[in-house]
């Protein structure tokens, strides 16, 4: 294979990739504890749906079956609307644990666990 070849097929490879991280939908699932409940926020890219591009939804699903279909995310205002053209910053996830005393109930104690994801844009 000569240098000319060599460049175009790495010219190639570097579109393709550009497309292709064009085109790829970015998803964050977080689970419950249990891993039964998974809430998944995503956002949709032009290829999907070119009205909706760069704006996030969330789905619900519990033990595999969806029980809250797409739905979108967002803050809109008078001034200002913060639910489309969002860039994404980055994730942190954290497991809370609690536990307090009930004054009333079956249970003296009653302890907490959950999931937490933070997205930042």
């Amino acid at each position: 294979m000569n240098n000319n070849a060599r460049i175009r097929l790495l010219g190639l490879s570097a579109a393709t990739a550009l497309l292709l991280a064009s085109c790829s939908r970015s998803e964050w699932p977080l689970a419950s504890p249990g891993r039964g409940l998974v809430v998944t926020v995503f956002q949709r890219v032009a290829a999907e749906s070119p009205s909706e591009s760069g704006r996030l939804f969330f789905r619900v699903e519990l033990n595999g079956r969806e029980v809250l279909a797409d739905s979108p995310l967002g803050v809109r205002q008078a001034e200002k609307e913060f639910a489309a053209g969002l860039v994404f910053a980055g994730r942190e996830d954290e497991r809370i644990e609690e536990t307090y005393p009930m004054v009333t109930g079956k249970k003296s104690i009653y302890r907490h666990v959950a999931s937490q994801m933070t997205l930042s844009y």
